[in-house]
């Protein structure tokens, strides 16, 4: 039998094998094209032996950076749009209605998946990979123990009507949290989550061509 080989690197080497950069974001670009799940890689795990603190020192510097105001709000807006897309709108208005469970499937797992992710962003975390979102999420401080148990109803949901309902009492609870956080003015039922009136409180210019480059459903201005 072969010996398991330990591969040895350097800490910049490591941290641009995942994120590109040895080092946290900066710019609004960098920030811009910075993957999520790698920014939480980065910014997470132990160190079982350092003499140096310099493994310590990164893994901080990478969890004391977080997005930009106006890039947290591009991308809370752009999870809002799909929780509305494939979840308030589709899921729920229309194919609960018609019974198409099929169709109510993938609307439900694209749903849940922006759920996790806005309550992530909603709590200042970096959202990981779409298959820890809920392991994730189970360890947030704010907002879970509002969203978890209509999760687990949806999850043992036996009828097409009562999914679509589920996902709609979530979506109301997402608009009291957002109320809640100032980024609605009310928890009124409205188009796209609110996701455009969340995007219009965005200041930067540069973030704004960003939007109408990358997202220009979402450019309202």
């Amino acid at each position: 039998m072969q010996p398991k080989t330990i591969g040895i690197s350097t800490i910049n080497a490591v941290y641009r094998g995942f994120h590109e950069s040895a080092y946290p974001p900066v710019t609004i670009e960098e920030w811009a094209a910075a993957d999520d799940n790698n920014l939480c890689y980065a910014s997470s795990g132990f160190v079982l032996y350092d003499p140096s603190n310099a493994l310590s020192e990164r893994i901080s510097a990478f969890q004391n950076a977080y997005y930009p105001a106006d890039i947290w709000k591009w991308k809370i807006a752009r999870d809002l749009w799909g929780i509305w897309h494939y979840g308030d709108y589709n899921s729920w208005y229309r194919l609960a209605k018609r019974g198409d469970g099929i169709g109510l499937l993938i609307g439900q797992g694209v749903f849940v998946e922006s759920t996790l992710r806005l309550l992530c962003l909603l709590n200042k975390h970096f959202p990981v990979y779409w298959k820890w979102l809920h392991w994730q999420a189970q360890s947030l401080p704010k907002w879970i123990d509002i969203i978890e148990p209509a999760l687990k109803k949806l999850e043992s949901a036996n009828n097409h009507e009562m999914r679509g309902e589920i996902i709609h009492t979530i979506c109301q609870s997402i608009r009291e949290i957002l109320y809640k956080m100032d980024l609605l003015p009310d928890t009124e039922w409205r188009n796209f989550m609110g996701s455009q009136e969340v995007v219009l409180q965005i200041e930067s210019t540069q973030v704004k061509a960003l939007i109408r480059e990358n997202d220009p459903h979402l450019y309202v201005w």
